[in-house]
Protein backbone atom coordinates (compact mmCIF):
# COMPACT_ATOMS: atom_id res chain seq x y z
CA UNK A 1 0.00 0.00 0.00
CA UNK A 2 1.44 3.25 -0.96
CA UNK A 3 1.82 5.95 1.78
CA UNK A 4 0.70 9.38 0.99
CA UNK A 5 4.22 10.70 0.67
CA UNK A 6 4.20 8.36 -2.20
CA UNK A 7 0.94 9.98 -3.74
CA UNK A 8 2.04 13.58 -3.08
CA UNK A 9 5.58 13.98 -2.11
CA UNK A 10 6.37 16.71 0.57
CA UNK A 11 2.41 15.69 2.11
CA UNK A 12 2.82 16.31 6.09
CA UNK A 13 0.86 14.55 8.76
CA UNK A 14 -0.44 16.06 11.88
CA UNK A 15 -2.32 15.84 14.67
CA UNK A 16 -6.33 16.80 14.66
CA UNK A 17 -8.91 17.18 17.34
CA UNK A 18 -11.87 14.86 16.69
CA UNK A 19 -15.08 15.99 18.43
CA UNK A 20 -18.58 14.03 18.72
CA UNK A 21 -21.45 16.35 18.83
CA UNK A 22 -25.61 15.65 18.26
CA UNK A 23 -28.19 17.87 16.39
CA UNK A 24 -31.38 17.25 15.57
CA UNK A 25 -30.51 14.25 12.89
CA UNK A 26 -28.19 12.31 15.61
CA UNK A 27 -24.29 11.97 16.13
CA UNK A 28 -22.29 14.05 13.86
CA UNK A 29 -18.31 14.43 14.27
CA UNK A 30 -16.08 17.72 14.01
CA UNK A 31 -13.09 17.55 12.84
CA UNK A 32 -10.56 20.67 13.67
CA UNK A 33 -13.66 22.87 14.00
CA UNK A 34 -11.91 25.94 15.36
CA UNK A 35 -9.58 28.23 13.97
CA UNK A 36 -5.76 27.76 14.46
CA UNK A 37 -2.81 29.80 13.78
CA UNK A 38 -2.60 28.35 10.48
CA UNK A 39 -6.19 28.87 9.83
CA UNK A 40 -9.27 26.85 9.72
CA UNK A 41 -9.34 23.07 8.30
CA UNK A 42 -12.77 21.63 9.72
CA UNK A 43 -14.53 18.92 8.56
CA UNK A 44 -17.91 17.37 10.15
CA UNK A 45 -19.13 14.03 9.49
CA UNK A 46 -22.41 12.61 9.23
CA UNK A 47 -23.55 8.82 9.99
CA UNK A 48 -26.79 7.47 8.94
CA UNK A 49 -29.62 7.63 11.53
CA UNK A 50 -33.02 7.19 12.24
CA UNK A 51 -33.18 10.56 10.98
CA UNK A 52 -30.60 11.00 9.03
CA UNK A 53 -31.15 8.54 5.88
CA UNK A 54 -28.11 9.15 3.70
CA UNK A 55 -24.47 9.24 5.57
CA UNK A 56 -22.72 12.49 4.07
CA UNK A 57 -19.38 15.22 5.16
CA UNK A 58 -18.70 18.75 4.76
CA UNK A 59 -15.95 19.89 4.17
CA UNK A 60 -15.74 23.93 6.30
CA UNK A 61 -12.09 24.09 4.92
CA UNK A 62 -11.59 27.90 4.39
CA UNK A 63 -9.26 27.42 1.56
CA UNK A 64 -8.75 31.23 0.73
CA UNK A 65 -8.08 32.08 4.04
CA UNK A 66 -5.65 29.47 5.06
CA UNK A 67 -3.44 30.49 1.66
CA UNK A 68 -3.68 34.27 2.88
CA UNK A 69 -2.51 33.11 6.46
CA UNK A 70 0.25 30.68 4.60
CA UNK A 71 1.66 33.57 2.45
CA UNK A 72 1.76 35.78 5.71
CA UNK A 73 3.71 33.56 7.53
CA UNK A 74 6.63 33.37 4.82
CA UNK A 75 6.99 36.67 5.09
CA UNK A 76 6.84 36.74 9.07
CA UNK A 77 3.54 38.57 9.36
CA UNK A 78 1.12 37.08 12.17
CA UNK A 79 -2.77 35.68 11.42
CA UNK A 80 -4.06 38.76 12.80
CA UNK A 81 -1.31 41.26 12.09
CA UNK A 82 -1.69 44.25 9.55
CA UNK A 83 0.46 43.25 6.39
CA UNK A 84 1.67 47.11 5.85
CA UNK A 85 3.96 46.59 3.35
CA UNK A 86 2.12 44.03 1.01
CA UNK A 87 2.33 44.48 -2.67
CA UNK A 88 0.55 42.80 -5.92
CA UNK A 89 3.55 40.36 -5.67
CA UNK A 90 2.11 39.11 -2.90
CA UNK A 91 -1.37 39.22 -3.87
CA UNK A 92 -0.38 37.22 -6.81
CA UNK A 93 1.43 35.21 -4.66
CA UNK A 94 -1.75 33.81 -2.78
CA UNK A 95 -3.10 33.35 -6.29
CA UNK A 96 -0.23 30.75 -7.03
CA UNK A 97 -0.72 28.75 -3.68
CA UNK A 98 -4.56 28.71 -4.35
CA UNK A 99 -3.05 26.88 -7.70
CA UNK A 100 -0.74 24.73 -5.81
CA UNK A 101 -3.93 23.54 -3.87
CA UNK A 102 -6.02 22.44 -6.52
CA UNK A 103 -2.78 20.70 -8.26
CA UNK A 104 -2.22 18.77 -4.81
CA UNK A 105 -6.32 17.98 -4.34
CA UNK A 106 -6.56 16.51 -8.12
CA UNK A 107 -4.25 13.37 -6.18
CA UNK A 108 -6.14 13.25 -2.84
CA UNK A 109 -9.82 14.54 -3.50
CA UNK A 110 -10.56 15.79 -6.99
CA UNK A 111 -14.02 17.52 -6.00
CA UNK A 112 -12.02 19.78 -3.79
CA UNK A 113 -9.84 20.67 -6.68
CA UNK A 114 -12.77 21.05 -8.42
CA UNK A 115 -14.46 23.32 -6.23
CA UNK A 116 -11.47 25.74 -6.07
CA UNK A 117 -10.84 25.62 -9.25
CA UNK A 118 -14.21 26.81 -10.47
CA UNK A 119 -15.54 28.47 -7.46
CA UNK A 120 -12.62 30.00 -5.22
CA UNK A 121 -10.30 30.92 -7.47
CA UNK A 122 -12.03 32.73 -9.99
CA UNK A 123 -13.86 34.89 -7.33
CA UNK A 124 -10.49 35.79 -5.67
CA UNK A 125 -9.26 36.57 -8.49
CA UNK A 126 -12.08 38.92 -9.98
CA UNK A 127 -11.72 40.63 -6.25
CA UNK A 128 -8.23 41.22 -6.40
CA UNK A 129 -8.45 42.93 -10.02
CA UNK A 130 -11.39 44.53 -8.36
CA UNK A 131 -9.01 46.11 -4.90
CA UNK A 132 -6.72 47.34 -7.72
CA UNK A 133 -8.64 48.82 -10.58
CA UNK A 134 -10.74 50.65 -7.30
CA UNK A 135 -7.12 51.91 -6.41
CA UNK A 136 -6.67 50.16 -2.59
CA UNK A 137 -3.71 49.28 -1.39
CA UNK A 138 -2.49 45.72 -1.87
CA UNK A 139 -2.43 45.38 1.76
CA UNK A 140 -6.38 45.44 2.31
CA UNK A 141 -6.06 42.60 0.24
CA UNK A 142 -4.93 40.86 3.31
CA UNK A 143 -6.71 42.95 5.90
CA UNK A 144 -8.97 40.63 8.17
CA UNK A 145 -11.12 43.83 8.61
CA UNK A 146 -11.48 44.54 5.11
CA UNK A 147 -11.28 41.17 3.54
CA UNK A 148 -13.45 38.75 5.21
CA UNK A 149 -13.58 35.16 4.21
CA UNK A 150 -16.14 33.67 6.47
CA UNK A 151 -16.23 30.34 5.72
CA UNK A 152 -19.29 28.25 4.36
CA UNK A 153 -23.00 29.01 4.81
CA UNK A 154 -24.71 28.02 7.80
CA UNK A 155 -28.30 25.84 7.10
CA UNK A 156 -30.79 29.43 7.45
CA UNK A 157 -33.50 29.90 5.27
CA UNK A 158 -32.63 29.14 2.01
CA UNK A 159 -29.51 27.47 2.48
CA UNK A 160 -31.72 24.56 3.49
CA UNK A 161 -31.59 23.42 -0.46
CA UNK A 162 -27.67 23.10 0.05
CA UNK A 163 -28.14 20.80 3.30
CA UNK A 164 -31.19 19.02 2.77
CA UNK A 165 -29.87 15.84 2.00
CA UNK A 166 -27.55 15.88 6.08
CA UNK A 167 -31.17 17.86 7.72
CA UNK A 168 -34.84 17.51 7.59
CA UNK A 169 -35.24 21.41 8.02
CA UNK A 170 -34.61 24.78 7.61
CA UNK A 171 -32.46 26.67 10.41
CA UNK A 172 -31.50 23.06 12.05
CA UNK A 173 -28.18 23.02 13.17
CA UNK A 174 -25.61 21.40 10.92
CA UNK A 175 -22.51 22.46 12.44
CA UNK A 176 -20.44 23.43 15.29
CA UNK A 177 -19.84 27.26 13.82
CA UNK A 178 -23.91 27.52 13.12
CA UNK A 179 -24.04 26.19 16.52
CA UNK A 180 -21.49 28.81 18.04
CA UNK A 181 -23.51 31.57 16.65
CA UNK A 182 -27.55 30.79 15.49
CA UNK A 183 -28.37 28.40 18.73
CA UNK A 184 -30.27 29.29 21.81
CA UNK A 185 -27.02 30.20 23.22
CA UNK A 186 -25.14 31.75 20.46
CA UNK A 187 -22.76 34.86 19.98
CA UNK A 188 -26.17 36.21 18.24
CA UNK A 189 -28.78 35.18 21.34
CA UNK A 190 -27.20 38.20 23.40
CA UNK A 191 -28.62 40.90 21.03
CA UNK A 192 -31.96 39.71 22.16
CA UNK A 193 -34.57 41.34 20.16
CA UNK A 194 -33.72 43.14 16.76
CA UNK A 195 -36.19 45.16 14.00
CA UNK A 196 -35.91 44.05 10.54
CA UNK A 197 -37.37 46.44 7.50
CA UNK A 198 -37.15 45.48 4.15
CA UNK A 199 -38.58 44.70 0.86
CA UNK A 200 -41.56 42.22 1.30
CA UNK A 201 -41.11 39.19 -0.78
CA UNK A 202 -44.55 38.82 -3.58
CA UNK A 203 -42.99 35.43 -5.24
CA UNK A 204 -41.24 32.99 -2.09
CA UNK A 205 -41.86 32.66 1.15
CA UNK A 206 -40.12 34.32 4.04
CA UNK A 207 -36.46 32.93 4.89
CA UNK A 208 -38.00 32.66 8.56
CA UNK A 209 -41.20 31.25 7.85
CA UNK A 210 -44.51 33.46 6.68
CA UNK A 211 -46.92 34.06 3.72
CA UNK A 212 -45.43 37.02 1.80
CA UNK A 213 -48.49 39.70 0.89
CA UNK A 214 -49.85 40.00 -2.94
CA UNK A 215 -49.46 43.48 -2.95
CA UNK A 216 -45.75 45.22 -3.19
CA UNK A 217 -44.81 46.70 0.39
CA UNK A 218 -42.05 47.05 2.80
CA UNK A 219 -42.04 44.87 5.94
CA UNK A 220 -41.63 45.51 9.53
CA UNK A 221 -40.51 42.74 11.82
CA UNK A 222 -39.16 42.10 15.22
CA UNK A 223 -37.21 39.14 15.35
CA UNK A 224 -35.70 37.03 18.33
CA UNK A 225 -32.10 36.57 18.03
CA UNK A 226 -32.51 33.33 20.62
CA UNK A 227 -34.87 31.54 18.28
CA UNK A 228 -32.47 31.49 14.62
CA UNK A 229 -32.16 27.56 14.87
CA UNK A 230 -35.52 27.23 16.36
CA UNK A 231 -38.92 25.28 15.10
CA UNK A 232 -41.38 28.00 16.11
CA UNK A 233 -38.84 30.39 13.76
CA UNK A 234 -37.58 33.66 15.08
CA UNK A 235 -40.26 36.41 13.32
CA UNK A 236 -42.35 37.55 16.54
CA UNK A 237 -44.16 40.37 14.98
CA UNK A 238 -44.71 41.66 11.04
CA UNK A 239 -46.37 44.49 9.74
CA UNK A 240 -46.68 45.29 5.69
CA UNK A 241 -46.60 49.31 4.72
CA UNK A 242 -48.25 49.17 1.06
CA UNK A 243 -46.42 50.46 -1.58
CA UNK A 244 -48.45 52.02 -4.80
CA UNK A 245 -48.13 49.79 -7.97
CA UNK A 246 -46.57 52.48 -9.99
CA UNK A 247 -43.93 53.02 -7.63
CA UNK A 248 -42.17 49.57 -8.30
CA UNK A 249 -39.97 48.34 -10.45
CA UNK A 250 -39.52 44.95 -10.67
CA UNK A 251 -35.63 43.28 -11.07
CA UNK A 252 -35.47 39.51 -12.37
CA UNK A 253 -32.19 37.69 -11.37
CA UNK A 254 -30.85 37.86 -14.95
CA UNK A 255 -30.75 42.16 -14.03
CA UNK A 256 -28.57 41.69 -11.20
CA UNK A 257 -26.32 39.17 -13.10
CA UNK A 258 -25.59 41.63 -15.90
CA UNK A 259 -24.69 44.64 -13.65
CA UNK A 260 -21.74 44.06 -11.82
CA UNK A 261 -20.17 46.97 -9.98
CA UNK A 262 -16.79 47.51 -8.97
CA UNK A 263 -15.70 49.48 -5.78
CA UNK A 264 -14.73 52.98 -6.72
CA UNK A 265 -16.31 52.81 -9.99
CA UNK A 266 -19.85 55.04 -10.57
CA UNK A 267 -22.54 53.22 -12.62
Amino acid sequence: MQNLNEIVPGSVIRQSKLYQLQNNEGLYYAVDPGMTEFGCFAKEFYPRSDIRRPSGYIDSERYFLNAILKHKRTKGVGRKELFHNASSEDVAAVLVLLESKIARMQKLNPSVAEHIKCHILPLVGAYAKALESAGFPAKYFFDKNFTIDTGEICNLGGAYYEYRALTTRKNSIVTPQHDRVYSSSGSLATEGKVWVIGVAPMSVTFRNGGIPPSFPALYIEEQDMAKRSSVEGYALRRWYIPLKEGDVEILNASHHKNSYLIPGRSV
